[in-house]
């Protein structure tokens, strides 16, 4: 497989031929900052591929690394959101049981922590 690389992620993006290219390059860039604990970095290319529009598989899977992202940077309801919008258009079973645990981490830490106004 071959190595993804900060230069050739984005290199991706601006020879991508169209929007749904860019959307994936973007998505990938999210993916490699998560990858190496960079979750902030990560956050602004998720939101920017979704607006460039994903299918609604890739859409799903981008909603759950965000609100993944969005958790682990204290941002528990932004996170909650982005997990109620992937399990509405979520397809696979494995998807849905980690968006399911995800919401499930996010709502127990949050209420231990007084970040969640709702139980």
């Amino acid at each position: 497989m071959k190595r993804r690389t900060l230069k050739s992620l984005q290199w991706a993006i601006g020879s991508a031929p169209d929007k749904r290219g860019q959307a994936r390059a973007f998505y990938g860039l999210g993916v490699f900052h998560d990858n190496n604990s960079r979750e902030a970095m990560a956050i602004p290319n998720y939101q920017k591929a979704i607006r460039l529009g994903l299918g609604k598989n890739r859409e799903a899977m981008a909603r759950a690394w965000l609100a993944s992202s969005f958790f682990k940077t204290g941002r528990p309801k932004q996170a909650l959101r982005e997990c109620e919008r992937a399990a509405k258009i979520v397809k696979s079973a494995s998807l849905r049981k980690f968006i399911s645990g995800l919401e499930k981490r996010i709502r127990r830490k949050g209420c231990q922590l007084n970040l969640l106004d709702e139980a």
